[in-house]
């Protein structure tokens, strides 16, 4: 079984460590991203404003960090 984590603390999705091609949550496009310790900053879906501004939860698979958006 390969490593995951949750980026959002939900559990609704498991961002395989390390997967530069990762499609869990909001990965896909513009995610996952390079981080500064080396590792890949996941992203998931957080909400979204009556104006249809929307924030993510991202987490680093490596250090744990969140980006700073």
């Amino acid at each position: 079984m390969k490593n995951t984590i949750d980026v959002s603390g939900e559990e609704m999705y498991k961002h395989i460590i390390g997967n530069i091609d990762c499609r869990e949550g909001w990965c896909g496009s513009t995610y996952p991203k390079s981080c500064k310790c080396g590792g890949l900053i996941h992203a998931d879906f957080g909400d979204e404003d009556g104006d249809c501004n929307y924030w993510l939860h991202t987490k680093c698979d490596k250090c744990g960090e969140m980006e700073i958006l």
